[in-house]
C-alpha cells in the first residue's frame, strides 16, 4: 500500500470510485465536484492495487482571520473503503495532512463532521456552529473575525453549487465546525496571542481563542 499526495493538476479520478461508494451525492454533483473543485484541491490517499482505499480532500479557500487574509483549507470527503476500516489508515492520513499544512505555515484546518466523536481523537475540537446560507447585511469585516473571503472563485463555485440544489441536503442534524491547530507559531502571530502571552500559544489556547471569535463559515464545497 502506498500513500499519494495529489496536488493541483494531478489526476484525482483515482479517488472517484471511493467517493461514489461511500457518499450518497447525486451523480450531477459528483461530476461538478471532480470537474470544478478537484483540479485546485489537494488529496491525500492510500492506494492498493491501483485503487484508492482511503482518502481526504483539502479544499482551498481564502480566509480573513483577525484582519489578515490567509490561505485556508477545508477538509472534506474523508472516507475509507469499509473493507479497510479500523486499520488506522485515516488517522495516518490526517497526521500527514497536518504535517503538510504545518510545513506551509497554515495555522489551522477545519471540517464539518458527521459525528464529532470521530475526529475528537484526531486533535479536532468543536469551535462554532454552521452559519447558515443567508448572507448577512453589511460588510463582513465589520461583523466577523474569521470568514471565507467572497472572491470571484468562491462566488462562482457557490452559485454553481446552488444551481445544483445542494444546500442543506446531507448536513448533520446539528452541524458544527471542528478545527485542528496545525501551526501554533503562525496562529500566535496572526491572532496576537504570542504578544499577549509573551510566548507561542499551546494548541488548546488557540482553540479557546477561536471559540471567542465571531466566525462565519458556510458548508461550501
Amino acid at each position: 500500500m502506498e500513500t499519494r499526495i495529489l496536488t493541483a493538476g494531478a489526476d484525482k479520478g483515482i479517488t472517484r470510485p471511493l467517493y461514489e461508494a461511500v457518499f450518497s451525492d447525486p451523480p450531477v454533483f459528483v461530476d461538478f465536484y471532480y470537474r470544478e473543485i478537484c483540479p485546485e484541491n489537494t488529496v491525500f490517499c492510500r492506494v492498493e492495487d491501483g485503487r484508492a482505499v482511503s482518502m481526504l480532500h483539502l479544499n482551498p479557500y481564502r480566509l480573513r482571520f483577525c484582519g489578515a487574509e490567509i490561505q485556508g483549507w477545508y477538509m472534506v470527503a474523508v472516507a475509507t473503503d469499509p473493507a479497510y476500516r479500523h486499520r488506522g489508515l485515516m488517522a495516518g492520513l490526517i497526521r500527514e495532512a497536518a504535517d503538510w499544512l504545518r510545513a506551509r505555515h497554515v495555522p489551522f484546518v477545519y471540517l464539518m463532521p458527521v459525528d464529532e466523536r470521530i475526529y475528537a481523537g484526531q486533535d479536532f475540537h468543536t469551535v462554532c456552529p454552521f452559519a447558515g446560507w443567508e448572507a448577512p447585511d453589511g460588510p463582513l469585516e465589520s461583523q466577523f473575525d474569521l470568514y471565507c473571503v467572497p472572491d470571484e472563485r468562491y462566488c462562482r463555485l457557490r452559485a454553481a453549487e446552488q444551481a445544483l440544489g445542494e444546500e442543506e441536503d446531507g448536513l448533520p442534524p446539528h452541524p458544527v465546525f471542528m478545527f485542528r491547530i496545525t501551526d501554533e507559531t503562525r496562529f500566535g502571530a496572526l491572532s496576537g496571542l504570542d504578544r499577549k502571552l509573551g510566548r507561542t500559544p499551546a494548541p488548546d489556547e488557540c482553540i479557546t481563542f477561536l471559540r471567542r471569535l465571531r466566525i462565519r463559515l458556510a458548508e461550501d464545497v
